[in-house]
């Protein structure tokens, strides 16, 4: 449900898209995403990897360096965005 209305959103308002990267403080909650991104991962790790096998285990290996990668990008854009936009 929210996932639609936002999108809702950002279909009948147009430029508030570009105005959530660059609101000081709706834009703190773009990183957020890369946390339950970590959550889910956990959550892998904890219940599918006793069950699938060693190939979950490597698959895992590889998202977490993908998810370091991404949440430093993501929370260095995000504070660059935010002090270059004040």
């Amino acid at each position: 449900m929210n996932c639609i209305l936002i999108t809702l959103r950002f279909h009948y308002r147009p430029g508030s898209l570009t105005n959530s990267f660059t609101d000081q403080f709706e834009s703190l909650f773009i990183p957020a995403v890369v946390v339950s991104m970590a959550t889910i991962f956990i959550t892998i790790c904890q219940y599918g990897i006793p069950h699938a096998g060693p190939w979950l285990l490597q698959v895992m290996e590889a998202m977490f360096w993908i998810y370091i990668s991404a949440s430093v990008v993501a929370s260095t854009g995000m504070y660059l965005i935010l002090w270059s936009t004040q």
